[in-house]
């Protein structure tokens, strides 16, 4: 039995319904790439931190700077990369619409499907009701809204608390009687008599104060040895290390002196290395130009106007990507002059440096993201060339010599 034929509104509704479910798909993707996004952010670029001193923000400074040369190069590879993509894209798209153009497409059969069919081809198992917009349509009826009011009711007022104060009676302390003054009676110190010295012994007290002088004299002097042969070898030591200095240093300028004769013995080896490269690239080149001319008077004139006429609009050697990538990453490298930076515009020159390697992390990431859907848009083209081939004649006679 063959189904009925769909309705309008039921072909409108499956569109929207497949538009929402698409939709829902586009937002998830999108919150699923941003979420990628700032994982790659987080682990490639660290936080920037300004704390600490100036040679501490000059290091900071240099590291960011090598390393915004490393990433760089790689956002420079993953753009060439990109435009390779891009120029085989273009070229299987025309390749595709040459192939359109070589045979009749196939009419195909008209296929009639239910609703519930479609739903069930696009949601598999998730799709368990089954839709019938006619019975649907049938049974709507316009129901009304009641409106519900609500009333807010304000808070009784909360009794107020009573507070009841009570009355300490002080009492009056008695005041301390005064204490009877006890007068110690002062005891009599004891009278000490001063010693006499006996008449027979008399004590020299010259003779003394000469005897102390002369033992101080006699360590003064020792000290005063002791610091001069102190000071003796000081200077002998001194002496030493003054003559092993000035040893060292003649060294030292022999040692320079050697390196520089031999630093200019190298130089000029290499200079005469070159200057006999030179001369025989110019001699291969006159050989060659020798033997374009003997071959161009043979050939005739008009060949040899042709060639002349290649010759100039090829204005050169071509350069290769080798060197146009060397060429490029220089002309954006910009030199690091932080040596004269106070410690402000060292900072300022840091946020700038970690802003500029954001944004280089940023484009890499973009490229990598898009050489992602560029892969698999190669690979959809060249199936679609496979099937388009099949049916053109070219394919049909490749198949046939099989």
């Amino acid at each position: 039995m063959s189904e009925k034929k769909m309705s309008s509104s039921r072909k409108h509704h499956l569109k929207s319904l497949m538009l929402q479910i698409a939709q829902e798909l586009i937002a998830e993707e999108e919150a699923q790439s941003l979420e990628d996004r700032k994982q790659y952010m987080s682990e490639n670029i660290t936080p920037l931190q300004l704390t600490g001193s100036i040679a501490e923000l000059q290091d900071l400074c240099k590291k960011m700077h090598q390393k915004i040369d490393v990433i760089d190069e790689e956002r420079y590879d993953l753009g060439s990369k990109v435009g390779k993509s891009d120029k085989e894209i273009e070229d299987l798209q025309i390749k595709v619409q040459d192939l359109k153009g070589k045979f009749k497409k196939p009419v195909l059969k008209k296929v009639c499907m239910s609703a519930d069919a479609m739903l069930q081809a696009l949601l598999g198992s998730k799709h368990k009701v089954s839709m019938d917009l006619r019975s649907n349509l049938k049974q709507v009826k316009k129901e009304v809204k009641e409106e519900v009011v609500e009333v807010e009711v304000a808070p009784e007022a909360a009794p107020e608390e009573e507070v009841e104060e009570e009355e300490v009676e002080e009492e009056a302390e008695p005041e301390p009687e005064p204490e009877p003054e006890v007068v110690e009676e002062e005891e009599e110190k004891p009278k000490f008599k001063v010693p006499k010295v006996p008449d027979g012994e008399k004590v020299d007290f010259d003779d003394l104060h000469k005897k102390r002088q002369n033992k101080d004299l006699i360590e003064l002097q020792g000290l005063i040895d002791v610091h001069f042969e102190n000071r003796k070898k000081e200077e002998e030591e001194l002496i030493a290390l003054k003559s092993r200095i000035e040893k060292r240093r003649s060294e030292r300028a022999e040692i320079q002196r050697v390196r520089t004769e031999k630093d200019k013995e190298r130089q000029a080896r290499r200079e005469e290395e070159r200057l006999k490269k030179e001369e025989m690239d110019q001699r291969r080149k006159a050989d060659d130009d020798a033997k374009k001319k003997s071959a161009l008077t043979n050939m005739g004139s008009s060949y040899s106007s042709s060639l002349q006429k290649a010759d100039t609009k090829r204005g050169g050697k071509k350069q290769t990507e080798r060197e146009k990538k060397k060429k490029i990453l220089a002309e954006r490298r910009k030199p690091l002059n932080i040596d004269h930076l106070n410690e402000d515009k060292l900072k300022d020159k840091a946020k700038d440096l970690w802003e500029w390697m954001h944004q280089l992390e940023s484009e890499k990431y973009e490229h990598i993201e898009k050489l992602k859907r560029q892969k698999y848009e190669v690979i959809s083209l060249r199936n679609r060339i496979d099937e388009l081939q099949k049916h053109s004649k070219k394919g049909a006679a490749a198949r046939r010599r099989k």
